[in-house]
């Protein structure tokens, strides 16, 4: 049916845009790696307080 052929849709642009969000995410680190020489891969996210 076409409602269901609309959710497939949907669901493939959510698919697409987590894997942009991912590619960003990855550009980020390597560039804070090149500008810091700070390794982010694999590491816990802190808060910092204010």
């Amino acid at each position: 049916s076409e409602s269901m052929i609309n959710i497939l849709y949907l669901f493939s642009i959510v698919n697409k845009l987590e894997r942009v969000g991912d590619l960003a995410k990855n550009i980020a680190e390597e560039t804070i790696f090149y500008v810091e020489a700070k390794v982010l891969k694999h590491t816990k996210v802190t808060k910092k307080k204010k």
